[in-house]
């Protein structure tokens, strides 16, 4: 079927307008009960007609919405018909809104079918790059043996890698890397809302295509992801080396900008806020609408990487998470930004980048030298006044990822 953004936008509404009448609902009974135990015995007649009134007026709001979304659905299927309505790709902004919902819904949003969920897809030169070996002979004009695999982080696109518009476009890594050291990038596109081991073993299975689809041979893969975008490269590392797949002795190098390999605190801090609301009736509803958010970002609490580190159920308080080694066969760099100057300080130590802190960026050995694992080669590099998503355009970065780049 075409994928028709208007009517995945249709179906989120009616979604949007359930999920924020349920818990309103439960809050308005919670209360009520609450009140009507005071009174007693005397308030029963009351409580009746109350229960009745109140339970029509939620069904009535739910039934319109629905009515309303059929209207909607029927009169875009009859507009756009077999046609791919794409609506939300037409520019940087559209394209932003569409990763921002797909962070925040993507899960639900592939569970349910929705023409708004994001497939998973390479994409070279602003457009798609299907991993066949007829698309690429003509997509990729000038390929070499070296290729860079870009992945960008949550709620974001491919697009994040560039920055500026016409003729004040700045290059990319990407594009530096090509002119310089002869890399061939690419650029995922993923729904950062699902899973990141689901989102890791079809990076690890696309790779395999992409690979065997490579119009000269692959002598090194080079692997740079930026916060979520770098767990997600570990995720498809490990399953692909597991897996045997052919493309993992290929990378030589795998970078990670600002990723929380030890988890990201904002996640912590509202998995424990909603424990907390869900703890009084009252409030129960509250904790169920916010714990809506994704698949994904609650898998940045502890860096889940492996689909058994999740599929137990929600842990909100204790780390739970096996060790995943790092790939033995390549280089890994990581960069950890601060906004101060150094890591040692509060606004270093603590807040990190902002998002990430600098003991979730650094590699275990460099924060925990006993924790170190001395068969893989790893390097840090710490850039100081830097928030989480100047790690993206950043020339002293860049230089860095170059330098490990040109290594062994």
């Amino acid at each position: 079927m075409a994928t028709n953004h208007v009517r995945g936008v249709g179906s989120l509404v009616i979604g949007a307008v359930d999920t924020v009448v349920a818990p309103t609902e439960g809050v308005h009974r919670a209360v009520a009960r609450r009140t009507f135990r005071v009174v007693g015995p005397v308030g029963v007649p009351v409580r009746t007609v109350h229960d009745a009134v109140a339970g029509g007026v939620y069904s009535s709001l739910r039934l319109a919405s629905r009515v309303a979304g059929a209207g909607v659905r029927a009169g875009v299927e009859a507009l756009a018909g077999d046609r791919d309505l794409r609506v939300l790709e037409g520019s940087d902004r559209r394209l932003k809104t569409l990763a921002i919902l797909n962070a925040a819904f993507g899960d639900r949003f592939e569970a349910a079918g929705n023409d708004l969920a994001i497939e998973m897809q390479f994409r070279h030169g602003g457009r798609r790059l299907r991993p066949d070996p007829d698309r690429v002979a003509t997509r990729v004009t000038a390929p070499t043996g070296r290729v860079a695999v870009f992945v960008h982080g949550l709620a974001g696109t491919e697009r994040d890698w560039c920055r500026g518009r016409g003729d004040d476009v700045v290059p990319s890594y990407g594009d530096r890397l090509g002119d310089e050291l002869g890399f061939t990038p690419i650029f995922l596109r993923y729904n950062t809302g699902r899973h990141i081991s689901d989102n890791g073993r079809d990076l690890a299975a696309l790779l395999d295509r992409l690979v065997a689809a490579w119009p000269v041979p692959v002598d090194e893969l080079a692997l740079i992801g930026h916060s979520m975008g770098g767990l997600v490269l570990r995720s498809a590392c490990h399953q692909g080396d597991q897996a045997r797949r052919g493309w993992v002795p290929l990378v030589r190098h795998a970078v990670y900008l600002g990723s929380p390999h030890r988890g990201a605190p904002l996640e912590k801090l509202a998995s424990r806020a909603v424990a907390g609301l869900g703890a009084v009736a009252e409030s129960r509803p509250f904790a169920e609408l916010a714990d809506v958010r994704s698949a994904g970002i609650k898998d940045l609490r502890f860096g889940y990487l492996r689909e058994e580190d999740w599929r137990g159920g929600d842990v909100p308080w204790t780390e739970d998470r096996s060790t995943v080694p790092l790939l033995a066969s390549a280089t890994h760099g990581f960069v950890a930004a601060t906004l101060h100057r150094r890591p040692d300080g509060l606004s270093g130590g603590s807040l990190g980048d902002l998002l990430v802190p600098y003991a979730s960026a650094a590699p275990a050995g460099w924060v925990d030298p006993a924790a170190a694992d001395p068969s893989v080669r790893t390097a840090v590099r710490h850039v100081g006044g830097l928030g989480h998503f100047d790690l993206l355009h950043h020339p002293g970065v860049y230089d860095q990822i170059r330098e490990w780049l040109e290594g062994p």
